[in-house]
């Protein structure tokens, strides 16, 4: 009783103490009622514990900047942070601060008695808010500054429901969400498709809830899953369209979709900017006009019928109507060229030009050397004409992907030095690349830094294409923003090591095998998956391996999809989101004692703590096995016992659109592992044998989430690190 009684007193202590002093009176910080503000002594504070203030203070000024530019003052000075001055800290469903800050507004200093929100940060970056500390007080500098003030007297209420901007990525994901399920609703033979997004408000639940404006369009493509994904720049909305107003209401928990209610009606007029006058026709503009006119994409407009087909250069008679290259005299115009020259040369596509009559010549010689440049150039086959514009001599001597400069140097990177006037030529396809993967950015600094980015990328996809020895095809993917750091960083995370866990050898079959096999087609093989921003593509690998063993060897002959998460929380031989090993993963497994499914241990792409139950678990292992290099050896192994488990260099990955792929082995080193990847089968079409490689980046990418790679002669290092699981 006597130490209960001692517990009770020192409690009600603490929460009258106005402070808790420390080292000569310095204080760290107030005390208070358990969830109350908090002071923070900024002089004590490390600088990593200053970093989320200053976040906080700069969140404010920025939200600030926002209302005096939307009020007109574009020209006027923008507010900035001199320095915080006090701060206090409350912890609710994220944070709140209370802050005195010094700020210039209108180049004279003022102080702003100012609180800053940021709800719920866990769920894609969470809210922002500021507000004055004294909604009454008006005559605070800031007070003006503060966005919706008129509205907003206190703080946001949690859980409430908030206006969100329709250019939000998430209120766009949930739109073209709403827009599938509409059409999979929809008795109509086309497809309806989203003109725009009128309104929208968020608020969080058990994840967020959607209320969602939205106007519709019907479109003369056919209502199908092939379509399903597009928008009016893929299918053009039909002649007698008529657009709707939908009411939608959409919730997104653990990342799924559902919809609570939908309602459409016919919209009056159109909506949205409304251009005319004179003139109206000599402007570019979307979707906006008379008639018919607004529901059709088109690109410079004129006379007549003008208006309603795609073209290029404006001039007279019917030079509107053919798509173009230089323009010169004559019928030039009307014929697409490359370099232009004397005589009949404009008319001919060719590749380098040289002197006499090179360039009339199609060149043959050794594919292998296939070099551009000096002395032997005119005996050596010239690959695509379209890219001569790359000097594929220069590329290589500025290539460092998979060649290392010296023994155990890190993979490098290719850089093709690239400036603005190169990248022009991309601005039509960067606009196409982001319609097509729905891809939306923060700010206009960081869509420029993309399309730097982008164009870049296609640049090097042009001397990837130029020096490829297959059919692959290679082109502006869903990774085509990112640079190549950016995408070993979080789309690959396989990691060798000299220490990785060594399995025995495979018993390789001696029977005769098929010239094509696809456990796809055997119930080997569960529906490809999706990493996320998470290098666990070994863990995807892993999985992919147990699922076909399972599926072939074991006494249920059932395929079941394994938990990835399971290897990313609990294997402590690998490291999770940061990369890993299969064999390592097998023997992690096996300590555990198994494995759950992807429904008891759902994927989340991130690190967690580890929640393994013994209970749920429905695949044990009994050990692993390494397979032959011998690609020959590997096709016999896999036609009899099921999925193969690799590493791969992955650096041709990034691009890959289709076809069988055969990048030079300049370009994709076999000692420079960096994903882990699934073999399920083989085949050959024409003279190209191929490897089908099942990928972990969705069904978006490569052929409908595979990758069919060249097999006979290690491309990429596919042969140097097979292994698979055992179970009973």
């Amino acid at each position: 009783m006597k130490i209960l009684f001692l517990m009770l007193a020192l409690c009600f202590s603490l929460a009258h103490s106005r402070r808790v002093n420390v080292a000569a009176g310095r204080t760290v910080r107030a005390g208070g009622l358990v969830g109350g503000y908090s002071s923070q002594n900024l002089t004590l504070l490390t600088e990593e514990d200053k970093i989320p203030i200053q976040e906080a203070a700069n969140k404010a000024i920025e939200l600030m900047n926002q209302v005096k530019t939307s009020n007109g003052n574009n020209n006027a000075l923008p507010l900035s942070l001199v320095d915080i001055i006090e701060v206090k800290t409350q912890i609710v469903a994220g944070i709140n601060y209370a802050f005195k800050l010094n700020i210039i507004i209108d180049g004279q200093p003022k102080i702003c008695i100012l609180k800053v929100s940021h709800l719920y940060p866990w769920l894609n970056g969470g809210q922002w808010y500021v507000y004055l500390d004294n909604p009454e007080n008006t005559v605070d500098p800031c007070a003006s500054y503060i966005p919706n003030a008129r509205k907003r007297r206190s703080a946001p209420l949690l859980g409430g429901v908030h206006e969100a901007a329709t250019d939000d990525k998430a209120i766009q994901e949930a739109a073209l969400w709403a827009m599938e399920h509409l059409n999979k609703m929809s008795n109509s033979m086309f497809l309806k498709a989203m003109r725009n997004i009128i309104s929208a408000t968020k608020q969080v639940i058990n994840g967020y809830r959607y209320r969602l404006s939205i106007s519709v369009v019907p479109t003369s493509c056919h209502n199908s899953e092939v379509n399903s994904k597009k928008t009016l720049k893929e299918c053009p909305a039909s002649n007698d369209a008529k657009s709707e107003a939908c009411d939608v209401t959409v919730t997104s928990t653990a990342g799924k979709y559902a919809m609570e209610s939908v309602s459409c009606k016919a919209e009056p007029v159109l909506l949205g900017q409304k251009l005319g006058g004179d003139d109206h026709d000599y402007k570019p503009h979307g979707m906006i006009g008379g008639g018919d006119h607004d529901y059709k994409p088109h690109g410079m407009i004129g006379g007549g019928d003008h208006d309603y087909k795609p073209h290029g250069m404006i001039g007279g008679g019917d030079h509107d109507y053919k798509p173009h290259g230089m323009v010169g005299g004559g019928d030039h115009d009307y014929k697409p060229h490359g370099m232009v020259g004397g005589g009949d040369h404009d008319y001919k596509p060719h590749g380098m030009i040289g002197g006499d009559d090179h360039d009339y010549k199609i060149h043959t010689g050794d594919a292998e050397n296939a070099i551009l440049g000096k002395d032997t150039h005119d005996y050596l086959p010239h690959k695509d004409q379209n890219m001569a514009s790359v000097n594929l001599r220069d590329a290589i001597l500025n290539f460092g992907s998979g060649q290392p400069n010296n023994a155990g140097d890190s993979v490098q990177q290719m850089s093709i030095p690239v400036d603005n006037s190169e990248c022009v030529q991309y601005k039509t396809a960067f606009e196409d690349f982001k319609a097509k993967y729905h891809h939306l950015y923060s700010s206009q600094k960081e869509e420029d830094h993309r399309f730097q980015v982008f164009c870049a990328n296609m640049e090097k996809v042009k001397v990837i294409q130029k020096a490829e020895q297959g059919s692959g095809q290679y082109g502006a993917t869903k990774f085509a923003d990112i640079s190549e750091e950016e995408f070993r960083k979080f789309y690959l995370g396989f990691k060798p090591i000299q220490s990785a866990r060594k399995w025995p050898a495979a018993k390789i079959p001696t029977d005769p095998i098929p010239d094509a096999w696809d456990w796809r087609d055997h119930g080997a093989v569960t529906p490809v998956k999706n990493q996320g921003m998470c290098g666990s593509c070994w863990a995807f690998s892993t999985t992919g391996n147990i699922e076909g063993q399972w599926a072939i060897n074991s006494a249920s002959r059932k395929l079941l999809s394994l938990s990835e998460q399971e290897l990313v929380d609990c294997d402590k031989e690998d490291e999770g989101c940061n990369g890993g090993l299969p064999s390592q993963a097998y023997d992690a497994i096996m300590k555990l004692g198994g494995i759950e499914t992807e429904n008891d241990y759902t994927y989340e792409g991130k690190d967690d703590k580890c929640k393994f139950n013994q209970s749920e678990v429905v695949v044990k292992l009994t050990g692993a096995v390494n397979i032959s290099q011998d690609e020959n050896e590997m096709a016999a192994w896999l036609y009899k016992n099921g999925p193969i488990s690799i590493g791969i260099n992955a650096f041709a990955m990034q691009f890959y659109m289709g076809g069988i792929s055969h990048p030079w082995k300049l370009f994709c080193s076999h000692t420079s592992l960096d994903h882990g990847v699934l073999i399920v089968g083989y085949g050959k079409k024409g003279n190209e044998p191929y490897w089908i490689v099942k990928n972990s980046w969705g069904e978006h990418w490569g052929v409908k989430g595979y990758y069919l790679v060249y097999r006979g002669d290690g491309t990429c290092g596919l042969n140097t690190m097979c292994t698979s699981a055992t179970v009973n």
